[in-house]
């Protein structure tokens, strides 16, 4: 629902800008696709006129990209220590990714697990503001990669104990079904279709958005220390199956005209 982050990041007179251009474009399309159903929802309500033409796909994994690796092998290569207890965040380094909430949570994950690390990877606007918050609020042990790409992203995530997500808003973040493509527990906050894939998974929780109910979830995953097999579980994200539906989409359409 991308008019939220227009309005928070942009301010009042862009987001009703926004909204126009997006009432005029849904107005002009054949189809409207939703990642998840709470979009679908969102906007069948918003804009009840249009609700007969949308649907939902969500976002599809690289399932022959992400896959469980050597954690040892792929430590050494990120310099991390293999009794290192990892918390993981990969995406944009931006407002609406919460992460001075994620370094808070970590300190007190530090407190109970000394040789823990946070490994924040991606860029952004507010990269250097996060790291003055590190500083400021004496978190150590923060770990900030700058760009990472995409082929080194499947070998970071098997190095993590856990990842975290705890954004604001989302649509249908990728990053959780790739950290499950690679057997990686999931701890994240109730954002876009994340209850959908992974709220009935043993290892994976969704936490409510105080630093004292996530960072105890994360503490329990990383004292747990089991071996996982979610693959099974996200197969049906796979992005064969998603182009597949996508695909057809497009051909009923090309049929009707």
């Amino acid at each position: 629902i991308h008019s939220r982050a227009v309005y928070h990041k942009k301010g009042k007179l862009r987001g009703m800008v926004y909204e126009y251009l997006e009432r005029y474009t849904f107005k002009k399309a054949d189809l409207l696709v939703a990642v998840n159903d709470a979009t679908r929802d969102h906007f069948a309500k918003k804009y009840p006129y249009y609700r007969d033409k949308i649907i939902t796909i969500p976002i599809g994994v690289d399932m022959t990209q992400f896959q469980p690796g050597e954690k040892t092998h792929l430590r050494n290569r990120w310099e991390l220590d293999n009794d290192d207890k990892v918390m993981l965040f990969v995406g944009r380094l931006e407002k609406e990714k919460n992460l001075t909430f994620l370094m808070d949570v970590f300190k007190q994950v530090k407190q109970r697990i000394p040789n823990s690390k946070l490994v924040i990877a991606g860029t952004g606007r507010d990269e250097e503001d996060l790291k003055a918050y590190a500083r400021e609020n004496d978190i150590t042990d923060v770990i900030f990669t700058g760009n990472v790409p995409n082929g080194r992203v499947p070998g970071l995530m098997n190095c993590a104990d856990v990842f975290t997500l705890c954004s604001l808003y989302e649509g249908s973040p990728t990053v959780i079904k790739e950290a499950l493509a690679c057997n990686v527990p999931v701890v994240s906050v109730d954002a876009g279709d994340v209850k959908e894939v992974i709220g009935d998974l043993d290892g994976c929780f969704v936490a409510e958005h105080t630093v004292k109910d996530f960072s105890a979830k994360v503490i329990t995953v990383i004292n747990q220390n089991l071996t996982y097999d979610f693959r099974h579980h996200i197969d049906v994200y796979k992005n064969e199956n998603m182009f597949a539906r996508l695909l057809d989409v497009y051909n009923r359409l090309d049929r009707s005209r």
